[in-house]
């Protein structure tokens, strides 16, 4: 074999190992090494001296039929596969890894504010900001920028303050409260930012609007117990996935745990001996002691036992498709909203269905038990009871107990206007 293909068949080398190391299944590895094999063919055949993507992309081409304009979603499993292992190798040659790091969107700021805009994003990586906070400064500057465009502003010392209250604007008529939070929130670091470097002549922070929106100021979307017994009782069990549904849908629906939190459930967080749950919470750092139910800990052991796959990971709840790991929250709310159309629950427009609907379930359950407001605060872990105050406004049972006789009222509709 000459030595450019030594060099692919160390590359290959590289990636069947980290494939091994990222847990995946035997038979999937075995799928990959036939396209690898086929790709060794085809480089010795054509005299091709190196693997590029671009090479990857023409052998499945060539080879397979497989054209890189096909989204990979219109492919069918066999083909996915075959770009799969093509992904793979590029990978491990680009970034060592057999998955791409994330990426950042990419910056449409124009040629007026692209300096100063990626000087400020450079400070924030450079401060250590997690990844989904530099996601949303440079969402947020994107809009700022094509808004400043369309206003025909061409240096950010022209700023004015209409021009803030404008842009917010233009963003609420799109978007909704928590996106524009996060936009006012990015704007004022960016805004002193500019002033502290001598950008602009005033600080403009203290001129972003305040939006609104505290804990309370959302009713919770809850569904009833009737629904939470239906979706729970239409679950197949009779496979391992369903078991792992099951399982999970019974963690968030009777004892209110958050999706980040069953995806971090780890064997040690199972307390057999006292029939317990205890575990750290990611969003508060606060530690969580729950009973664990009988019924909860039936539907555990049987995906345990007959449904997890085989992996050395200590997390309980995995996928089920290669690579085998940990579970992340937004699968877990595929699972619910799924689950509910399977029971045929009506989810009205604008009502949340994710798994923390579930939770909120849960406390309006214990609210209609007239379970007091501080044991519920303890059930699902709140750090105050002012946050599990909130869940008073789903408590319709007892609101229809306070609510005031209306006399009756006769209105006659003419041009529009009532009398």
């Amino acid at each position: 074999m000459n030595q450019n293909l030594q060099s692919t068949l160390g590359l290959i080398g590289v990636a069947d190992e980290s494939m091994k190391e990222a847990n995946y299944s035997q038979d999937y590895m075995v799928k990959i090494r036939r396209v690898w094999s086929d790709l060794l063919v085809y480089l010795s055949q054509y005299h091709i001296p190196n693997f590029s993507k671009d090479e990857g992309k023409e052998f499945l081409k060539r080879c397979y039929g497989i054209s890189k304009d096909v989204q990979h979603n219109r492919l069918k499993r066999s083909d996915q596969i075959k770009r799969r292992a093509i992904l793979i190798l590029f990978n491990c040659q680009e970034y060592n890894e057999v998955n791409a790091p994330k990426q950042l969107p990419s910056c449409d700021f124009g040629d007026n504010y692209a300096g100063i805009f990626s000087l400020f994003l450079e400070t924030r990586k450079h401060q250590g900001f997690a990844f989904s906070t530099i996601e949303r400064d440079i969402r947020c500057l994107s809009r700022l920028a094509s808004y400043l465009d369309s206003r025909s502003i061409i240096k950010i010392s022209s700023l004015e303050v209409s021009h803030i209250i404008g842009f917010m604007r233009s963003v609420s008529s799109i978007q909704k409260i928590p996106t524009l939070r996060g936009t006012a929130h990015t704007l004022r670091i960016f805004f002193h930012y500019l002033y502290g470097k001598g950008m602009t002549s005033i600080d403009l922070s203290s001129q972003v609007p305040v939006v609104k929106n505290t804990p309370h100021s959302l009713i919770p979307s809850a569904f009833s117990k009737e629904d939470i017994q239906c979706m729970l009782h239409s679950v197949d069990r009779g496979n391992p996935t369903g078991k792992r549904n099951y399982a999970i849908l019974m963690l968030a629906s009777k004892l209110g745990i958050r999706a980040s939190d069953i995806c971090n459930l780890a064997f040690e967080n199972l307390k057999w001996e006292t029939n317990t749950i205890e575990f750290i919470q990611k969003k508060t750092g606060k530690s969580a002691i729950l009973p664990l139910l009988n019924d909860v800990g039936e539907a555990i052991i049987d995906y345990i036992k007959d449904g997890r796959p085989k992996s050395k990971t200590n997390y309980v709840f995995l996928r089920h498709l290669t690579p085998v790991g940990p579970m992340r929250p937004a699968s877990l709310h595929i699972i619910v909203t799924e689950q509910l159309h399977i029971a045929d629950i009506v989810i009205p427009d604008g009502k949340r269905h994710g798994t923390h609907s579930l939770r909120h379930s849960l406390a309006g359950a214990l609210l209609d038990n007239n379970t007091p407001l501080p044991i519920i605060t303890e059930i699902l872990a709140h750090e105050d009871g002012d946050t599990t105050a909130a869940y008073l406004k789903i408590d319709l049972r007892h609101l229809r107990e306070l609510s005031l006789e209306v006399s009756s009222w006769n209105p006659v509709w003419i041009g529009g206007a009532g009398r």
